[in-house]
């Protein structure tokens, strides 16, 4: 992690229980100041950072932009539903898996009625 640039400490520890704040990067090769014995962000008591980074870790990392191949699928049946209902608040239409290939798709289509 890099824990640097802040206003007065990088990690405060409010309880007596020591944490485990290693292998961090301070904001300085020497390491956290405070409790430390760096010019990096400070850190309190009870406040384990050793070993600390010597270098910024970098907080990007190489992208690259890949174009996906979309399987090609076919219209095997062409379907209307046509429903009537009374006496329903708020309804959900639970239509069958349509299935394409070796894959199952389930759709939930919201009903408004009037």
């Amino acid at each position: 992690n890099n824990i640097y640039g802040n206003a007065g400490h990088g990690v405060y520890n409010y309880s007596g229980v020591p944490i485990t704040a290693e292998n961090n990067w301070w904001g300085d090769s020497s390491g956290p100041n405070g409790e430390g014995p760096g010019t990096g962000d400070a850190v309190s008591a009870n406040v384990d950072y050793e070993p600390w980074l010597a270098a910024h870790v970098p907080t990007t990392l190489p992208f690259q932009m890949k174009t996906p191949t979309l399987p090609k699928f076919s219209i095997v049946q062409e379907s209307t539903v046509t429903s009537e209902w009374s006496h329903i608040a708020i309804a959900t239409l639970f239509i069958s898996p349509i299935v394409f290939g070796d894959t199952s798709q389930f759709f939930i289509v919201p009903l408004e009625l009037s």
